[in-house]
Order: structure tokens, then C-alpha cells, then sequence
């Protein structure tokens, strides 16, 4: 069964507004997939524009949430990757994908959180499919945080009106001795 949670109000209006002033103004680069497509063949697959940030006070309220809310027999957290900042601009998506899969970046990704940072856009809709195939959208809202296991087929649906600006990070666990069993 799939972890899918919306937690709304994660972060505030204020809080989303610095992040996007902070790191609007820095140089963002193409959004890639991990494969040496050309530019004009990833654009077909994900057209947005990313910078890698680091955000210590951020990764503690989320490492704090998902203490409280991911409880899996024999696992604890693994560190929290550094966060992608992203800005899709009119025409930019992200084409049905999952964060999990072969190769060395996604090998250890678990859970995928992304936070909605702006809702003053068209389109630019979160989508997941379910075992069952059907489409579902997550809720639009500002500081809304949605976590689910990153193995879940999600895309972000085209920008027809002004820019969707969001934070993703992946969510690692580690294997400790909770689950060990005892001779006795």
C-alpha cells in the first residue's frame, strides 16, 4: 500500500514567499532525469528550471513530521537530501515519472516530499496514479507539503498562466536493530 499524505499549512504565505525571493534570484539550471537526453528531447519530458538549496532550519521541520508520522518496524530515517527548488514557467511540466528506480541518485530515495510554494499559476497540477491507474491531483495550497513513496507514478500537469514555484526533497531510511529477534 502506498504512503500518500497531504499535510497542509506546512509551511506559511511568509515562509514560502522568502524561499521563492531567495532562490527566484539565483541561477537555475534545466530540470534533468538522470539520462543524456539533448535538451529539446527533455524538454518533451520535464521543462523547468531548478537550483539545489540547502536548508537546515526546513530539513529539521521535516525531519520532525515525518518522525511523528512514518513509523516502518526495523527502519528510522536516513538523512534528507538537499531540497531542488523549482520554477516552471508557461509550458513547463513534468511528464509521469517516479523518483525511485536504477542508478546511483535514485537508488536510496524512499519517500519524495514536495512543497507548493504558489498557487497564483493555471495548470500546473500534482498528479499520482494508484495500482488501479486512476488519476488523482493533490490539493493546491500555499505551504502545502505532500509526501508519498517515490516509487508512485506522479507529473505535473503544463502552466498556462504564470509560474508554479515548489520544493522537492527524497526522504531516505536506514535499517537499525529494532527488529531483531531474541533467543529468548
Amino acid at each position: 500500500m502506498q504512503f500518500i499524505k497531504t499535510f497542509k499549512d506546512f509551511l506559511n504565505k511568509n515562509e514560502c514567499e522568502v524561499i521563492i525571493n531567495e532562490n527566484s534570484k539565483k541561477e537555475l539550471e534545466n530540470g534533468n532525469i538522470g539520462s543524456n537526453l539533448s535538451l529539446q528531447e527533455l524538454k518533451k519530458i520535464r521543462d523547468a528550471k531548478i537550483v539545489r538549496i540547502e536548508n537546515e532550519i526546513l530539513q529539521s521541520k521535516l525531519e520532525a513530521l515525518l518522525k511523528e508520522e512514518i513509523k516502518l518496524k526495523g527502519y528510522e530515517l536516513g538523512p534528507i537530501n538537499k531540497f531542488q527548488f523549482i520554477k516552471y514557467d508557461i509550458g513547463g511540466h513534468y511528464d509521469w515519472h517516479s523518483d525511485s528506480g536504477d542508478g546511483e541518485i535514485f537508488r536510496d530515495r524512499f519517500y519524495t516530499a514536495v512543497i507548493q510554494l504558489n498557487n497564483d499559476y493555471e495548470g500546473g497540477d500534482l498528479l499520482y496514479k494508484e495500482s488501479n491507474m486512476l488519476e488523482y491531483t493533490f490539493e493546491k495550497g500555499i505551504g502545502n507539503l505532500f509526501i508519498f513513496n517515490s516509487n508512485l507514478l506522479h507529473k505535473v500537469t503544463p502552466i498556462t498562466n504564470g509560474s508554479r514555484f515548489s520544493l522537492v526533497t527524497w526522504i531516505t531510511l536506514k535499517r537499525n536493530n529494532s527488529d531483531k529477534k531474541t533467543l529468548l
